[in-house]
């Protein structure tokens, strides 16, 4: 954190701790990652550049800051009742400005459509919705229940609320954005656990997440009153102050995460290096990490990246059998010139670097000092300058990095190793000898996002690798030309992935190399593929979601024979427990997926993606 900006740091206007909803301690280093950069943004007018053209952004919020308080006289102002009501959604529209809107305009009109039909109703829900005693997410939820009984086809969503409750006590409740939500959820690694949220539920988490960074920004004296544009901008309206932050942050990483993939970004799917890669291949990095969904191929490229940086020559796979690759790969890695690990939850420094490990001596245990993988391959490469050696880390986002790493993070980086212009050494723990990193070391890592997106991985390790995006491929690989008894496979994923996409993210698509392995005209080979690879991984990725899991493959449907899910009904639930122990399961959504034959299977594949 600058010095100079939390020297200009202030005491906001006291707030108690307790006027707010009780959260927990969500912020990590993730999170909080950018706060110097924010500061310097909202307080310095500094610009931060993005793009390729490295044009200017700066923070220009300073319009909440004036528009919430005037709203909020507007709009409070005579209580709500059938006579103001429809008034009161005008007041909302109008102070929802056009540039930076904080809801969609439709929606207004949804919402005055229900204040019309019944004012009665309507301002009950709105004073319901404005009852501190009850949790905001049963209120916003039980709003949403009660407005659909006066029009089912009604859309309220959650930006809506945070706006209104937003106008109705900034200091409170932030205005809502679903894509920061998103940011941040990934940022707490809280992807999965926060994804079956309802309206309200999202909405007070988000609302708990900004009130905790309103008070670290609060506690930590970080903010102080400046002017913008003729608003003055003051600190301590807590939940705005977090909202701001978390909305920066969304739009640094986005624009961060835009300028890196356009200077960056290398999508090759092919069992060789494609001809965009080859022109920039001479600048490969010495550190390079290859990511994707699973089944993408990062994996079985290593192979290829290897060989190539072997040979000094980035055409040398071109044309290339794999087996022959495969052969040549084996016979290297039995050289030592090439090492293969793959990092886990419990793999450690010792085990990488070096470490002190048990050894028995007949009947005695003894300790001894044993050199980890890549002392061992840095050993070799000091002694062989003249050859490239190769160090591949398969699944490296698994790892601890910090733990696995620890002081040498710094070493690896192009102009810190041996005999570069800012070389550097450190003294090993265990054996306090120097320790150095070769010149002529390569390190490729290759990450399954689907565990664990980039935007989560270690700082210090994302900073010194370069990183090479493999996403689903349909037309390079042939996908789209295989078929099996008119099921084209191609499309068949595609449809999945696109799903897939929205509702849950692109990270988690499924690679081309699951269906590319279905032997030619062959549905038993689908059969087996579909129930044993990419049925689980589904099920896996929705956690037994049942409804999601309709969502994207369908309700079985036993005279069309389509759709794959099959939902327990109530009678049969009431079959497996007594009257009174079925009640409580009355309401869970109970599946599973139904079985086809293999000629069946592809006609339920065709009903469902369409296929001609």
């Amino acid at each position: 954190m600058s010095n100079i900006i939390s020297k200009q740091g202030r005491n906001a206007q006291k707030l108690e701790k307790s006027d707010f909803e009780k959260s927990s301690n969500h912020l990590n280093e993730r999170v909080l990652e950018k706060v110097s950069l924010y500061l310097q943004l909202r307080l310095e007018n500094k610009t931060f550049k993005v793009g390729k053209g490295n044009e200017k952004w700066e923070w220009s919020e300073e319009y909440k800051w004036d528009i919430f308080p005037k709203a909020h006289k507007e709009f409070m102002k005579g209580g709500f009742n059938k006579n103001n009501i429809v008034e009161k959604v005008n007041v909302l529209k109008k102070n929802n400005p056009n540039s930076g809107s904080f809801a969609n305009f439709r929606e207004f009109d949804d919402l005055k459509k229900i204040t019309e039909k019944d004012p009665k109703l309507a301002a009950k829900l709105f004073r319901e919705l404005f009852n501190e005693k009850v949790e905001i997410s049963r209120r916003i939820d039980s709003f949403i229940k009660k407005a659909k009984t006066i029009d089912k086809n009604a859309k309220l969503g959650t930006a809506l609320f945070g706006y209104i409750m937003a106008v109705f006590n900034q200091k409170k409740y932030p205005v809502y954005r679903n894509k920061t939500f998103l940011t941040v959820r990934k940022l707490l690694s809280k992807d999965k656990e926060w994804q079956s949220f309802s309206l309200g539920e999202k909405y007070q988490k988000f609302t708990n997440l900004c009130l905790e960074m309103g008070m670290y920004f609060k506690k930590n004296k970080l903010l102080r009153e400046i002017e913008a544009e003729g608003v003055k901008v003051v600190p301590g309206i807590i939940a705005l102050d977090g909202q701001d932050y978390f909305y920066i942050l969304e739009a640094i990483i986005s624009n961060s995460k835009d300028k890196k993939m356009n200077e960056n970004k290398e999508t090759d799917n092919l069992k060789n290096i494609n001809d965009s890669e080859k022109e920039n291949a001479k600048n490969l990095s010495k550190n390079l990490i290859l990511f994707g969904p699973p089944g993408t191929g990062k994996t079985y490229l290593t192979v290829n990246y290897a060989l190539n940086i072997t040979h000094n020559d980035y055409h040398y796979c071109d044309n290339k059998k794999r087996k022959d690759l495969i052969q040549e790969f084996n016979e290297l890695k039995s050289k030592d010139r090439i090492k293969l690990i793959t990092f886990h939850q419990s793999y450690s420094y010792e085990e990488f670097v070096e470490g002190i490990r048990p050894v028995l001596d007949s009947d005695e245990l003894n300790y001894e000092l044993k050199k980890g993988i890549l002392s061992k391959i840095c050993q070799s490469a000091n002694k062989d300058p003249n050859n490239k050696y190769i160090l591949i880390i398969d699944e490296i986002n698994r790892g601890n990095i910090s733990k696995i790493f620890g002081e040498l993070i710094t070493l690896i980086e192009e102009d810190k190793r041996q005999g570069k212009e800012n070389e550097i050494s450190v003294v090993l723990p265990y054996s306090g000898e120097a320790f150095k990193i070769p010149s002529n070391l390569y390190i490729i890592g290759t990450m399954n996002t689907a565990d664990r997106s980039i935007a989560l991985l270690d700082v210090a390790l994302r900073r010194r690798f370069r990183f090479i995006e493999f996403m689903p491929e349909y037309q390079k690989t042939g996908l789209n030309k295989k078929e099996i008894n008119g099921v084209n496979l191609g499309k068949l994923l595609q449809e999945l992935n696109k799903k897939i996409e929205i509702m849950i993210d692109r990270d988690h698509q499924i690679g081309h190399s699951y269906l590319l392995n279905v032997q030619e005209n062959s549905k038993e080979s689908l059969k087996e593929i579909w129930y044993e690879k990419i049925i689980p991984l589904l099920q896996e990725y929705f956690y037994n979601d049942w409804e999601k899991l309709e969502q994207i493959l369908g309700r079985y449907d036993k005279a069309k024979k389509t759709g794959f899910i099959v939902k327990m009904t109530e009678s049969e639930i009431k079959k497996v427990f007594s009257n009174d122990e079925a009640e409580e399961y009355l309401d869970a959504v109970i599946g599973k997926v139904h079985k086809y034959s293999s000629n069946n299977l592809i006609l339920a594949l065709k009903a469902i993606y369409q296929y001609d």
